[in-house]
């Protein structure tokens, strides 16, 4: 799925823009739900973001974060209250929600990432680089998913 050509080079300036790249995350995501049993996104829109998540029944989310300011793709991993979204962005009742995938990854052991091949932000900014971005971030999680839904529970420690 590729936007229209004309979108590429210019900025990301319109609502049908950003509907289009929410679109295509989406898309390039639904395999999560499709393949890993994770319910359809929520998405929540803000003025300078929009947040696709992806909930499971064991207990914790993957996150697609898409940042209008950046034009640039976070994805984090989230610790689920009683099945929901937590009501706090990185601490939620006294206890880390919220953790970069890419953290995660390294806390755990599950790959050596460095500065540079953790996040490989374009210089440019259009269209295509944020398209690129999307990609790379679902790279990152579908090269992990199994990992992450396999040991949900140690993802977030007992203590945090």
């Amino acid at each position: 799925w590729k936007l229209r050509r004309s979108f590429r080079t210019r900025f990301l300036t319109t609502m049908n823009e950003k509907r289009s790249i929410t679109e295509l995350a989406a898309t390039k995501f639904a395999s999560l739900v499709s393949e890993w049993k994770f319910r359809e996104p929520l998405i929540q829109e803000e003025k300078w973001m929009t947040r696709l998540s992806f909930l499971h029944d064991i207990g914790i989310a993957i996150e697609i974060e898409i940042d209008w300011r950046e034009l640039e793709v976070f994805v984090l991993l989230v610790r689920l209250e009683h099945g929901s979204l937590p009501g706090g962005y990185y601490v939620s009742n006294g206890r880390v929600c919220r953790k970069h995938l890419v953290n995660v990854l390294r806390e755990q052991g599950w790959i050596a990432l460095n500065r540079r091949e953790r996040r490989r932000k374009s210089a440019s900014r259009t269209l295509e680089a944020f398209e690129e971005s999307i990609e790379r971030a679902r790279t990152l999680v579908l090269d992990h998913v199994a990992q992450i839904v396999s040991r949900a529970d140690v993802i977030f420690g007992a203590g945090e």
